[in-house]
């Protein structure tokens, strides 16, 4: 199947609670709330045939309609802090009678991540369309300043503990082995594979490297105040 025909399913999950930052989804970033901007980055993509924002938050599915995005309402069991993602997108999947077939992959988008470049998701589609062998791709941004090697526990008593069991070196930055984190701006699964194993990633799982401006995301206050100074910046990225 061509890369024109092929179709994803966009989920958006935007859970009420939070601890870091209560509201944070509706909170507002550059004059729209947060869940906005990942809904019109979404509806922007040609390659999304289906979104939903699944959440528990009668104002976000009242946003979502206003945005002309479907929408489904969580359960309560799905919104607690021990929920899993794969359950949420499991429920979407049930709750819109989802087949395996329909669509020629799964895309979850966090809201908490809004600074994706325009087209991004479509390139991430891409990327991920264009090895057939692959069942998954991320996302991922490198790790900097966090380093392993850079990195140490504490002692109950205080003193410092290196991380890596290598012991703690004083490497030059460009030494060390490049290692990366998911950074969530981008989950893109195929539906047999999610069905299968309800996992986004494995050890056959594209890793799409992103700027480390793109890599911010909100979990509490000086994340939100961070990214947005970051949106102005990029602002006619986005």
């Amino acid at each position: 199947m061509s890369e024109s025909c092929q179709s994803a399913l966009g989920i958006i999950v935007a859970r009420k609670g939070s601890k870091g930052l209560p509201g944070k989804n509706l909170k507002l970033m550059m004059g729209k709330p947060l869940v906005q901007w990942t809904g019109e980055q979404a509806q922007r993509s040609s390659r999304i045939g289906r979104l939903v924002i699944s959440t528990d938050d009668e104002a976000v599915l009242e946003l979502g309609r206003l945005l002309d995005i479907e929408v489904l309402a969580r359960p309560s069991e799905l919104a607690s802090d021990e929920a899993s993602v794969s359950s949420v997108i499991t429920h979407v999947l049930d709750e819109l009678n989802i087949h395996n077939d329909e669509y020629q992959a799964v895309v979850l988008l966090e809201p908490t991540s809004p600074l994706r470049p325009i087209g991004f998701i479509d390139r991430c589609l891409d990327e991920f369309w264009a090895n057939p062998g692959l069942i998954s791709a991320v996302s991922i941004a490198e790790v900097e300043g966090q380093h392993p090697d850079f990195s140490m526990s504490l002692s109950d008593d205080g003193f410092i503990r290196p991380a890596a069991k290598e012991g703690l070196q004083h490497k030059r930055r460009q030494d060390v082995k490049p290692v990366y984190f998911l950074e969530g701006s981008f989950y893109a699964t195929t539906l047999s594979n999610f069905r299968e194993t309800r996992a986004l990633h494995s050890t056959h799982t594209l890793g799409i490297v992103v700027e480390k401006w793109q890599s911010f995301e909100v979990d509490d206050l000086d994340d939100f105040i961070i990214i947005e100074a970051l949106m102005k910046a990029h602002f006619d990225e986005l």
